[in-house]
């Protein structure tokens, strides 16, 4: 039958038709995590999170491979995240749920976590060696460091993978047998696949030579080795292109370009201008009709 549920925020599923919800409060901010067995009355959910910080916004969600359940308290410039077996609680909502603390909040630190084949891959931006609660003044780069499941918290971070200091990470994607990082060099966007089995990385072909602004789109899927990534360039309006990560190399893709406008007519060319004895990375888009020394 129909069962309403009042007053919920977000939620995602659990095992053995059970769900977790957010719950906001009188300044509509999520601060309640709470618990919810399929056909049995509301009234009897339990709370599993509550976040007392008036700064901090709640959510739930799911590792890739549905093995663990990820409470994050967030603020605009920190996170705290906690993580629990996503088998570990049944059908009754007696149960309570034993979420282990990856790294206590501190300010300017943020950090993301899932996890795949015991252990947990985690995103984060904390010094190296530093597990202290001082507050982090300038953003520090974002590096991919790994954890055993059974010991997520931070001082068993080890690194997974290690970019150059002229390249910065920027976003992750999980995938059963790959990783894909999206990282930012010298301005231009590189795309990384890490294979966890032969533990080898590549870069995927981007369009343009990399002249484009590239994302990831929506990869919902675990157990594939495609990845769909998004891209615009000064010759196309957002596009999507699908990548085999076995091979790298591109197998579909749906481009748009501006009306009147032939992509292989125009180049585009990434540089880099001296100012005030800085390098700003500059992007040059011509007519092949035209010189540069015209």
């Amino acid at each position: 039958h129909l069962q309403t549920l009042d007053d919920i925020f977000n939620f995602v599923f659990g095992e053995n038709d059970t769900l977790f919800y957010t719950v906001l409060n009188d300044k509509l901010r999520a601060h309640k995590i709470r618990y919810h067995c399929i056909e049995h009355p509301q009234c009897n959910d339990i709370d599993i999170f509550v976040e007392e910080d008036d700064e901090c916004f709640v959510d739930i969600t799911r590792t890739k491979d549905k093995k663990f359940h990820i409470i994050n308290s967030s603020t605009l410039d920190s996170s705290e995240v906690y993580v629990f077996s996503s088998s570990a609680i049944g059908t009754d909502t007696s149960d309570s749920v034993n979420a282990q603390l990856l790294r206590r909040r501190q300010r300017g630190v943020e950090y993301y976590a899932d996890h795949y084949e015991g252990e947990f891959v985690i995103l984060t931006n904390s010094p190296v060696n530093d597990d202290s609660d001082v507050s982090i003044g300038e953003p520090l780069p974002f590096r991919l460091m790994r954890a055993p499941s059974a010991l997520p918290s931070s001082k068993n971070w080890k690194p997974l993978l290690c970019v150059a200091d002229d390249e910065r990470i920027e976003d992750v994607e999980m995938f059963r047998d790959y990783i894909m990082v999206s990282v930012k060099r010298q301005g231009r966007p590189v795309v990384i696949i890490h294979n966890r089995v032969s533990k080898s990385n590549s870069e995927l072909p981007l369009p343009n030579g990399g002249n484009c602004v590239v994302r990831p789109d929506s990869n919902p899927q675990f157990d594939t080795s495609t990845v769909r990534l998004c891209f615009s360039s000064p010759v196309h309006l957002e596009s999507t292109i699908e990548y085999n990560m076995a091979t790298q190399t591109p197998h579909k893709s749906w481009t748009s370009t501006p009306l009147h406008i032939n992509p292989d007519d125009y180049v585009i060319q990434h540089e880099r201008a001296s100012s005030d004895g800085l390098q700003v990375p500059v992007t040059l888009i011509r007519h092949k009709s035209i010189s540069l020394a015209s």
